[in-house]
């Protein structure tokens, strides 16, 4: 390093500190790292609880959402595919065949659900009363000779 001018260089010797001095700045470090330390404690520990059931209160929600489905189209934006709800038909055969004369009714039910919007009114009753109207005695159900 060169000099300039009217420039020294001053060493600086290291002054001793205190006993007391350094005493007192490591009491303040340590009670600083205490409080922390509990402070921690008592949010993991002690209120854990509260503030897990607190959090989930703004953050979490649970909404029913409704499951349908889009329409699928083509370039031109006519619908290919479309959902539509529908309801669901189960039983179970053990139940079903135990009360044998609900069983027509079930049958006659389901193949009407079914074919509602298919077949003309007249088959859809014609399918009814084979279902439902009783065969005379010693017949097959059928008329005519």
């Amino acid at each position: 390093m060169s000099r300039t001018g009217n420039q020294r260089l001053i060493e600086l010797e290291p002054q001793p500190v205190s006993p007391w001095r350094a005493r007192a700045i490591l009491g303040v470090l340590a009670l600083g790292m205490v409080t922390l330390v509990g402070r921690a404690f008592e949010l993991q520990v002690r209120d854990r609880d509260f503030l897990e059931a607190e959090g989930a209160k703004r953050f979490e929600r649970s909404i029913e959402v409704p499951a349908g489905r889009a329409a699928i189209r083509d370039r031109r934006g006519e619908p290919l595919a479309l959902s539509a709800p529908v309801e669901s038909l189960w039983a179970v055969p053990e139940d079903l065949l135990a009360d044998t004369e609900a069983l027509p009714l079930v049958a006659c039910k389901w193949f009407l659900n079914l074919f509602v919007d298919t077949l003309p009114l007249p088959s859809l009753l014609a399918v009814w009363d084979l279902i439902l109207l009783p065969t005379p005695a010693g017949g097959d159900g059928r008329s005519g000779d």
